[in-house]
């Protein structure tokens, strides 16, 4: 029987997560660096999660954290710690299980596939809110109840730096993104503040904007009092 996929409104546990900050400048190391990344949901996940990148270390970290949780366990009990994984109505913990396998060693002579799936898994998982993978319907939440669960449940808590200038054109004094673009963004970076440790980097200006994107009582507003925090500040 498929998981029940919960609405895209349910709160997360902690509606304050204390992975999130402001900063005008980029650390000197973290494990994933996006200055000028595409900023719609789903394109910065691709971003996020892109094992041929050098800016991002997050694809090697999943993979390091459910072998780490696959081994010594059979599959019945691996498939046990997947219980909240529910990403493509449940599917997805099947692609997890993929995510465990070693292309390099794991291999069915009898079965051509084997050596692919690890790969497949890897493509799936970054694909996640656009297209069909697997052939199943997705969407941005699929990210926040698939491999951001998976953090979760392995307990990694990656340091994200991601760059918003590109919302604000100081120039014409005019956003660069509809309303309801810039509220997802502000959405995706709660979701990832749930299990990371999530830098938000712009210039003053453009974080003074964002304060103003939607109302405090906004689940979508979690940057509101930082940015209010950094504007005392400066």
């Amino acid at each position: 029987m498929a998981a029940t996929t919960p609405p895209d409104d349910t709160p997360p546990q902690d509606d304050d997560p204390g992975g999130l900050s402001l900063s005008v400048q980029f650390p000197a190391d973290a494990d994933v660096i996006l200055r000028q990344p595409p900023l719609a949901p789903t394109d910065l996940w691709r971003s996020i999660f892109d094992p041929w990148s050098d800016s991002t270390k997050l694809p090697g970290q999943l993979v390091t954290g459910v072998r780490a949780l696959a081994a010594g366990r059979d599959a019945g009990e691996f498939h046990e710690q997947l219980a909240s994984i529910t990403a493509l109505d449940g599917v997805y913990q099947s692609v997890i299980e993929w995510l465990a396998t070693d292309p390099n060693v794991d291999v069915d002579p009898d079965d051509a596939d084997t050596g692919d799936r690890f790969w497949h898994a890897i493509s799936i998982t970054r694909s996640l809110g656009t297209g069909r993978p697997l052939g199943l319907q997705t969407k941005p939440y699929d990210i926040r109840t698939g491999p951001l669960e998976i953090l979760r449940i392995v307990g990694i808590e990656p340091s994200i730096a991601i760059g918003v200038d590109e919302l604000w054109d100081a120039g014409d004094g005019s956003w660069t993104r509809r309303r309801s673009q810039r509220e997802k963004l502000l959405e995706f970076l709660g979701w990832l503040a749930e299990v990371a440790d999530v830098q938000v980097v712009a210039s003053p200006a453009t974080l003074a904007k964002c304060a103003r994107i939607t109302p405090t009582t906004s689940r979508r507003a979690l940057l509101r009092p930082r940015i209010h925090s950094l504007q005392n500040r400066e």
